[in-house]
C-alpha cells in the first residue's frame, strides 16, 4: 500500500508541476500579446518620434524574450518562477493600460474633428397664459417666423408650412415679438440666436417693447435642422510648413455644434520653423463686409450665424491670408479644458476686479476654470473696454498654449482627455494633430508667443443682419489692418517677434473671490417637446432634452448687465470702446435719451 501511495503522490505532483507549466506558457505568451497590442497602437497612430519608437520596440522584445524563455522553457525552482510571472503579469496590465489610453488619445482627437454640418435649432413660442402647450394643439393657427437670411431658411419655410395652417414672414425681429405679446398673432418660431436677443435685452430698456418678451412668452417645442456646410480647411504639413488657425468662441454653454454669434475672433499664425505663434485678436464688433454679401456691412459676430465658414472667408477677405484650420469653442469649453489642466498661470497686465467678485493682480494669476472664464470676459474695469478683453483672451491662450507643452501634462492627461471631449471641434485631420503632438514630444522645446489686436473706432451703423436698426460697431482703423498683415506675413516669412509675455511667472498670485449677488431669475420652468432632426441630404435624430429654455439659462453662471457680452450700452462712463452687442440694446432698442446711451446714437427703422 506504501508503494502504491507514493506512486500515486508522484503522480500527483507531476501533474500539478505540468498544470504549473502550462499556466506560465500562458502568461508569457499574453504578455507576448499585450505587449504586441501596444507597440500596434503606438505605431498605428503614429505619435511617438522614431527614436522614441525604436526604444519601445527593442524595450518590449527584450522583455518578452527574456520572460518567455524563463516561464516557457527553463527549470528555475518554482519560487522565482512565480516571481517572474507575478512581473509578467504586471507587464501585461501596463501594456493593456497603455494601448487603452492610446485608443482612448486617437478617439478623443477623432472625435474632435468637425462633421459637414452645421446645426441650426428652433423654439416654438406661445404666450404663457396660452391654453396652447404642444404641438398638436396649433394645427390650426397661422404660423409666424423671423425670415432669416441664411441657408437653412428654405427648410425652415417647408417645416414651419408643417405645423400650423398656413404661415407667415417676418423681416423685422421687434415687430415679430411685439406681434405676438399684443396677440396680434398666437406662435412664432423663432432660431435660437435671434430668441436669444429678444431674452438678452428684456431687462436692459423700460421702454423697450418687447421688454417682457421672456417673462410673457413659453416654448412649447423644439427642432432643429442640419445642414451641410462647405469645407474650408487647407491642409499643409504643420511640421515644416507655416499656417493659420481661427479660434472662434461662440457665446453658449452646453454643444458647440449649432451655429451661433462668434464672440472670440482670434488668428493664430503658427511657424514650426521658428517656434513662432502670433495671436491676432478682432473685436467682435468689427464692421466688415460678410464674405459673399452685398450692401450693408456687418458686425464680424454676426458671421458666425451664417455659419463657420462664413466667418473664415470673411476673415481671410479683411486680412488677405490663407486660413488653414479653425477651433470651435464655448464656455463650457473653457471652463472644462483649464480645469483639466489643472488651473494655468495667466498674465495680467494690470490688476483688476471681475463683475462676479474675483480680483486679479498684474503680473501671474493661477487660475481656475471660472475664474479663467471671468478673466476673459470682464470689460467694464477697463478705459479701453473690449480692446482690453482681447487681450485678456490673448494672455490665457498663450498660458494654456505654455501648460500643454510642458512635463506637468503628464499628470494630467486623463482630465485633458476627458474635457477635451466634446468641448472642441475642428477642421484639423486627425492625423495633422497627431503629427503636431509627435513634433512637440522630439523637439520639446518652448515657443515664442506675441499677441496684436486690430483697432478701430466706435460708431453706429445700419448692418446687414439687422437692417431695420442701427447698431453699434466698430469702424476698423485701416492702419491697424494693415500693421495686422505685416505682422502675419512678418511669421509666414520666417520673422521671429518678441514675445509678448516677458515677465517670469516664478511668482504667481493667488485670484481672491468676493461675494456678490447674483440676479434672481422668476422664469417657470416649461416642459419643451422635441422633434428629429430634419436635414437636406440625412436624417437623423438631434438630442434635445426634455428641459425648458429657461432651466438652461438658470444652470448656467451668473451673468452682468451685458449677459452674453451683450454690451449695448455705456454702462460704465470710462469704457471708451462702447463695447456693445446686438443681444442688448442695439438690436432693437431706441435712443431713449438716457444717461447710459447717450453715447451712441441709435435711430430706429420704421416697421415692416
Amino acid at each position: 500500500m506504501g508503494k502504491k501511495d507514493k506512486t500515486k503522490d508522484n503522480v500527483d505532483n507531476k501533474n500539478k508541476r505540468k498544470k504549473k507549466g502550462i499556466v506560465y506558457k500562458i502568461i508569457s505568451i499574453l504578455q507576448i500579446l499585450c505587449s504586441g497590442l501596444l507597440f500596434g497602437f503606438v505605431f498605428i497612430i503614429d505619435i511617438l518620434p522614431i527614436k522614441y519608437l525604436l526604444f519601445i520596440l527593442l524595450a518590449l522584445a527584450i522583455l518578452d524574450i527574456i520572460f518567455f524563455l524563463i516561464l516557457f522553457k527553463s527549470r528555475l525552482k518554482k519560487g522565482i518562477k512565480k516571481f517572474f510571472s507575478i512581473i509578467s503579469i504586471l507587464i501585461s496590465i501596463i501594456s493593456l493600460i497603455g494601448s487603452f489610453y492610446l485608443y482612448k488619445t486617437y478617439g478623443v482627437i477623432s472625435s474632435m474633428i468637425d462633421t459637414d454640418y452645421e446645426t441650426y435649432n428652433y423654439s416654438v413660442m406661445v404666450l404663457k397664459d396660452s391654453d396652447y402647450n404642444d404641438i398638436s394643439d396649433i394645427k390650426s393657427e397661422v404660423i409666424s417666423y423671423y425670415e432669416t437670411k441664411t441657408n437653412e431658411n428654405k427648410l425652415l419655410v417647408e417645416h414651419v408650412n408643417k405645423l400650423g395652417k398656413e404661415s407667415k414672414s417676418y423681416t423685422n425681429l421687434n415687430t415679430l415679438a411685439s406681434d405676438l405679446l399684443n396677440k396680434e398673432t398666437n406662435v412664432i418660431v423663432l432660431e435660437d440666436n435671434y430668441k436669444k436677443t429678444l431674452i438678452d435685452e428684456q431687462d436692459d430698456n423700460e421702454y423697450n417693447e418687447v421688454r417682457y418678451f421672456k417673462d410673457k412668452t413659453k416654448t412649447i417645442y423644439t427642432f432643429s435642422f442640419k445642414i451641410k456646410k462647405d469645407n474650408t480647411s487647407k491642409n499643409v504639413d504643420v511640421v515644416s510648413e507655416v499656417f493659420n488657425i481661427y479660434i472662434s468662441g461662440i457665446d453658449t454653454y452646453g454643444t458647440v455644434a449649432s451655429v451661433s454669434r462668434s464672440d472670440v475672433n482670434i488668428v493664430v499664425t503658427v511657424n514650426p520653423n521658428t517656434r513662432q505663434v502670433l495671436l491676432t485678436s478682432i473685436p467682435r464688433d468689427y464692421y466688415v463686409q460678410l464674405h459673399d454679401t452685398t450692401g450693408y456691412k456687418d458686425k464680424l459676430t454676426h458671421a458666425g450665424i451664417y455659419g463657420t465658414d462664413c466667418s473664415i472667408k470673411t476673415i481671410e477677405d479683411l486680412l488677405g491670408i490663407d486660413i488653414n484650420y479653425y477651433f470651435k469653442v464655448n464656455f463650457t469649453s473653457l471652463i472644462d479644458i483649464v480645469d483639466a489642466l489643472g488651473g494655468v498661470n495667466v498674465y495680467a497686465d494690470q490688476s483688476f476686479s471681475t463683475w462676479n467678485g474675483y480680483h486679479f493682480t498684474k503680473g501671474y494669476n493661477k487660475v481656475d476654470g471660472n475664474a479663467a472664464l471671468a478673466f476673459v470676459r470682464e470689460r467694464k474695469s477697463f478705459t479701453n473696454g473690449d480692446r482690453q478683453r482681447g487681450i485678456n483672451q490673448q494672455a490665457l491662450i498663450s498660458a494654456m498654449i505654455n501648460k500643454c507643452i510642458s512635463k506637468e501634462i503628464l499628470t494630467k492627461y486623463t482630465s485633458l482627455l476627458n474635457s477635451v471631449k466634446g468641448s472642441i471641434i475642428t477642421n484639423m485631420p486627425t492625423k495633422t494633430m497627431l503629427s503636431l503632438i509627435k513634433m512637440q514630444l522630439k523637439n520639446n522645446t518652448s515657443w515664442t508667443v506675441s499677441t496684436n489686436s486690430l483697432d478701430g473706432t466706435n460708431a453706429s451703423k445700419y448692418t446687414y443682419s439687422y437692417s431695420y436698426q442701427q447698431l453699434y460697431v466698430m469702424e476698423p482703423s485701416e492702419e491697424s489692418v494693415e500693421k495686422g498683415k505685416e505682422l502675419i506675413n512678418k511669421v509666414l516669412n520666417g520673422e521671429v517677434l518678441d514675445s509678448s509675455y516677458t515677465d517670469s511667472d516664478t511668482t504667481v498670485h493667488s485670484v481672491t473671490k468676493s461675494n456678490v449677488s447674483k440676479k434672481s431669475s422668476n422664469s417657470s420652468k416649461t416642459t419643451v417637446k422635441k422633434e428629429e432632426v430634419q436635414n437636406e441630404e440625412v436624417k437623423e435624430p438631434i438630442d434635445n432634452s426634455d428641459i425648458s429654455d429657461d432651466t438652461k439659462e438658470d444652470d448656467a453662471p451668473a451673468e452682468p448687465d451685458d449677459v452674453n457680452d451683450s454690451d449695448g450700452s455705456l454702462d460704465n462712463k470710462n469704457d471708451t470702446s462702447v463695447d456693445s452687442s446686438d443681444d442688448v440694446k442695439d438690436d432693437t432698442s431706441v435712443d431713449t435719451g438716457s444717461e447710459n446711451n447717450s453715447n451712441v446714437p441709435f435711430q430706429e427703422e420704421s416697421s415692416n
